[in-house]
């Protein structure tokens, strides 16, 4: 989702949050992205999106030598994690930390397409979830009897053809 424009580029369904999941949302977000400008994610602390965005964001670097050509992370890519620290239900801090990239490029993306500057957050995306289960019960953490993924895949298409 980009922040700003509020552009909902792929959603995904499924009972269990696993890389797999989190790498379809990859790639489909690798195929709508223009190559060459400069790309910030911001994840939480689920290690699934750092395993994905580094198996869908790069190109093999050909040599003339034989064999698999090494495969490098696009330059124009940051990764910034965002950990919530909890001490039972209380927040008692927030780590933000560079997984890859540039932290002047993260910040710069940020100054450009954010309100609150200098802020990595991802409190958007979780504010869309939150809206996401609100209208669409079966996407509660309990699934619902409608848990086929295809439905409910369906029904997340169907959310955003209104989304404001």
């Amino acid at each position: 989702m980009s922040v700003f424009s509020r552009l909902f580029i792929w959603g995904e369904v499924s009972a269990t949050r696993n890389t797999a999941l989190v790498g379809r949302v990859v790639k489909h977000v690798v195929a709508a992205v223009r190559r060459g400008t400069p790309i910030l994610w911001v994840t939480d602390g689920f290690g699934g999106w750092a395993a994905a965005v580094r198996k869908e964001f790069r190109n093999p670097v050909r040599t003339g030598k034989p064999g698999r050509p090494r495969l490098q992370l696009w330059p124009e890519l940051s990764l910034v994690q965002v950990v919530k620290h909890k001490a039972g239900r209380r927040l008692v801090s927030i780590t933000q930390r560079l997984l890859f990239g540039s932290w002047d490029a993260a910040q710069q993306i940020v100054y450009a397409t954010q309100t609150q500057l200098g802020t990595f957050n991802t409190a958007y995306v979780e504010r869309l979830n939150a809206s996401l289960r609100t209208w669409l019960p079966a996407l509660t953490r309990t699934f619902a009897l409608s848990s086929r993924d295809c439905t409910l895949l369906d029904w997340l298409r169907l959310q955003f053809l209104s989304y404001p």
